[in-house]
């Protein structure tokens, strides 16, 4: 409880009661009350009323600026442009005023965790961000000009601008990177701050840290992710049973050379190995003793050799 405070109530206090004592001074006049007692009762009073009007008028007299806080010197209406300092400040009474910004570092949550921000990152990828506390805070010597030029001073940092922020900063990650929460949050803060030196001016408000409760992707796109790996492993699997399918008519084209190979080096050999003895000795023991009944010439012609015989 301030002292301006305390003095204007018990001035308001004294001049209740020195108006009270005066009516009740003036009723026992009328009732024939002794001179002496009529006048005490008044001088009471006039002294009480005294003394609520100079408790009342020093209570305008001063403002005490509280720690956090800074003042703002208001003269009928004009804003001086030096901000009050904390502590004991005089004024003018019913002339002049001191408002009070709150100088102090403050904690602003704009997005709940039961709310989100829609936004993308790179390739256009939908992201849900949930949780967003910024703190920030007012720079004491800039307290006269916020007053006079924003309306609400209490409101600087609004769901719009932070908002705005964290759709212009994400596209620059992907889905890796976007997972780094102290990255993101860096980067949002760094955006937010030239967001709001652009709309209030610089070195006017300092954005100290952005906290982002939850970064999650959509449920259209984790169920696009679970198709794509599920067809991932399908191809994958595929490619597996095609490399074995391969491997293995390979191994059986090899075996089928080797075979081949093995077949022809036995015909080689065997080839080698005979000679015209052999073979005219296999046809000998292969003979059955009767000449061929037709034999040919070189020029082609056909002749019965039996007929021949047979003249």
């Amino acid at each position: 409880m301030s002292l301006n405070f305390i003095l204007m109530s018990v001035g308001a206090l004294l001049l209740v009661a020195g108006i009270v004592m005066a009516v009740l001074a003036k009723q026992g006049s009328v009732k024939g009350e002794p001179e002496t007692v009529e006048k005490g009762k008044m001088a009471g009073a006039k002294v009480m009323i005294l003394f609520a009007l100079l408790a009342l008028l020093f209570s305008q007299c001063f403002v005490i600026v509280g720690t956090g806080y800074t003042g703002v010197r208001i003269t009928f209406g004009q804003v001086d442009k030096v901000s009050v300092s904390q502590g004991f400040n005089l004024k003018i009474p019913f002339v002049q005023t001191i408002m009070k910004v709150n100088s102090r570092q403050q904690d602003l949550e704009v997005v709940g965790e039961s709310s989100n921000i829609e936004s993308t990152i790179a390739g256009k990828i939908p992201i849900n961000i949930s949780g967003v506390t910024v703190t920030y805070q007012i720079n004491p010597e800039q307290a006269a000009y916020i007053y006079s030029n924003v309306t609400n001073p209490d409101n600087l940092v609004t769901y719009s601008i932070v908002s705005s922020a964290i759709k212009a900063t994400t596209p620059e990650f992907d889905t890796d990177a976007v997972v780094v929460r102290s990255e993101v949050e860096a980067a949002i803060r760094q955006m937010l701050q030239q967001y709001v030196d652009d709309k209030y001016g610089s070195d006017i408000l300092s954005v100290l840290q952005v906290t982002v409760g939850n970064i999650s992707f959509t449920d259209e796109y984790n169920h696009s992710v679970n198709e794509k790996n599920m067809a991932r492993q399908a191809a994958e699997t595929q490619e597996i049973e095609n490399k074995k399918n391969i491997d293995k008519a390979n191994a059986e084209a090899e075996a089928k050379l080797i075979a081949a190979r093995a077949e022809k080096e036995a015909n080689e050999l065997l080839v080698q190995s005979i000679t015209n003895e052999i073979l005219m000795q296999q046809y000998l023991d292969k003979w059955d003793g009767k000449l061929p009944a037709v034999t040919g010439t070189n020029d082609g012609v056909m002749i019965d050799v039996s007929q021949m015989m047979a003249e």
